[in-house]
């Protein structure tokens, strides 16, 4: 999955995700591969959950209100990994969603105070290979 957008705020009155999971409506979703930023967050950081349990890593980067390029793809049958704007990419192996799972491509924006926030997205592709 490869998404482009930004979002109106990255502070600390801003909640940000996008990438793969189930169609679940819980927050925070049961089952995906995503990047985030929490309102306790400065940096982007790429999780995966799993019944619940995430395994968050850091990716290294500020978040902030510009273009950016976010990439989350399955490296094989038991890793994700994750870019943001063609950087080097992190690995994450433990807390990966059962396949079948991550059904539905996200761009979330959730407040955390009584003002509007918003993101916008310019694109994003998913390539699915090596069905059987």
């Amino acid at each position: 999955m490869i998404g482009i957008g930004r979002w109106s705020l990255a502070n600390s009155t801003v909640r940000h995700r996008i990438g793969l999971w189930g169609s679940s409506a819980t927050e925070p979703p049961t089952d995906g591969c995503y990047i985030e930023k929490l309102t306790t967050d400065t940096n982007w950081f790429a999780v995966c959950r799993a019944s619940s349990v995430s395994s968050r890593t850091d990716l290294g980067l500020a978040a902030d209100t510009g273009w950016h390029t976010f990439r989350v793809r399955r490296k094989d049958a038991t890793t994700f990994s994750f870019s943001v704007d063609a950087g080097g990419e992190v690995d994450i192996a433990t807390n990966v969603p059962a396949n079948g799972t991550l059904v539905n491509f996200h761009h979330y924006v959730e407040t955390a105070e009584a003002v509007a926030k918003w993101g916008e997205l310019d694109l994003y592709d998913i390539l699915v290979t090596q069905l059987s």
